[in-house]
């Protein structure tokens, strides 16, 4: 059955925001000339992509002061090739904020010049969640399934049973071998 121009008026903007949520803003090399071409389609459709953007960019009062704490974890390791942050409830009470506001700090610590590896620590004292951002030819994915984890090449994470004090020197020990294996590997 075919979309009637009207109905598919109502679901551009909505089509383009999984669009553009799923392909990182269309900054992934996954994405292909045919994502290009479905999302001219949607916009020719009347697709919101303006006000979408605008919308996506906004942040409540929470994120940035849930932020303003993260920020002051921050530490440049291994030589600045991986960048690590970590948040907790105490964080988040200071902050008045909540687990989900955390959820985008990754890829903020991702962008960090001459880093290869970003890791947001999530930690929740009896057990630790770590989200892994990776670019080049490191990948986050071996650093999560050293750590029991899963997921992709590019992103990846882990929840472990264990205080981040006892974490600490997995991570560590995963993160050096993925870096010394990426050093390897052409």
């Amino acid at each position: 059955t075919q979309i009637q121009p009207s109905e598919l008026l109502k679901i551009a903007t909505p089509l383009m925001l999984g669009l553009s949520t799923d392909t990182g803003s269309f900054r992934f090399d996954s994405v292909t000339p045919e994502t290009f071409e479905v999302a001219a389609r949607l916009r020719a459709h009347g697709a919101r992509l303006g006000w979408l953007n605008d919308q996506l960019g906004q942040n409540p009062r929470a994120y940035y002061l849930l932020l303003r704490e993260v920020l002051g974890t921050l530490e440049f390791l291994f030589g600045g090739r991986v960048v690590l942050a970590r948040v907790d409830e105490a964080m988040l009470a200071q902050a008045g904020a909540t687990w989900e506001d955390v959820e985008s700090y990754v890829s903020l610590l991702r962008s960090a010049q001459g880093a290869v590896l970003a890791v947001m620590v999530t930690d929740f004292g009896d057990r630790v969640k770590l989200s892994l951002r990776s670019r080049g030819n490191v990948s986050a994915q071996n650093v999560a399934v050293a750590l029991g984890g899963g997921g992709h090449v590019p992103a990846a994470g882990a929840s472990i049973p264990l205080p981040y004090a006892e974490v600490w020197p997995r991570l560590e020990q995963a993160i050096a071998a993925e870096l010394a294996r990426a050093e390897t590997t052409p």
